[in-house]
């Protein structure tokens, strides 16, 4: 049976805790065996750890399935889903999740984390990433500025590796052997329609194996 539905966390339901619910739809619904598809990391988690507290309420069948999902969209906005802090939907149906208006948050306690809206933060949770990622975030920062003497930031970065790739003399072979010298990497690559991220191979001599440069080799560079 195809079906619009809600999930509820009857325990958090009980104790007036939120967010509990979630609307979805389920082609071929079998009872059991689904519990939504919802990017919410609270929801998850639960579902992982709790899973006991859940029950499923059905509120329609829906024969056409071509309608199913227009149908779980017009209960999601009945309810108001994306506005409602009881709800873990964080978008409609039919629409694709994205970063976008969103912030990454992560709880302090458990290190869960997730985009959400400003309306649908959970209460406790910081901002940001969690603190091994910020360090780790802050090392490959480190070891870029290092690398050029730029940070990821500067705006004058991409001229100076553009600089670089140009100021660079490239002797490549195709994957039949033939030998190119080239000076502009990038426009080589998009004539031949290969990657230009070949510039970042460290074996001189050797075909890249996978990919859209595949057979070919950067045989020497010259500054």
């Amino acid at each position: 049976m195809n079906i619009i539905y809600r999930l509820v966390n009857r325990k958090k339901e009980k104790n007036n805790e939120f967010p509990c619910y979630y609307i979805g739809s389920k082609l071929n619904y079998v009872p059991g065996e689904y519990w939504g598809s919802s990017k919410h990391p609270i929801l998850i988690e639960e579902l992982k750890t709790n899973i006991s507290n859940f029950e499923i309420e059905i509120l329609e069948h829906v024969n056409n399935t071509k309608e199913l999902t227009l149908r779980e969209r017009e209960h999601q906005l009945n309810h108001n889903v994306l506005n409602d802090p009881k709800y873990y939907n964080l978008q409609l149906a039919n629409e694709k999740f994205t970063s976008a208006g969103r912030k990454w948050y992560y709880d302090p306690e458990t290190l869960v984390k997730g985009y959400f809206q400003a309306n649908k933060i959970p209460a406790g949770w910081l901002p940001g990433y969690k603190p091994e990622e910020q360090r780790s975030k802050k090392w490959k920062q480190v070891k870029q500025c290092k690398k050029t003497g730029f940070k990821k930031s500067d705006p004058n970065l991409r001229k100076h590796l553009s600089d670089t790739i140009a100021d660079t003399e490239w002797i490549l072979r195709s994957p039949n052997g033939t030998l190119y010298t080239v000076t502009k990497l990038h426009k080589f690559c998009e004539e031949h329609n290969i990657s230009h991220k070949l510039r970042l191979t460290k074996k001189f001599g050797v075909p890249i194996k996978k990919g859209k440069s595949k057979g070919w080799c950067v045989v020497d560079k010259k500054r």
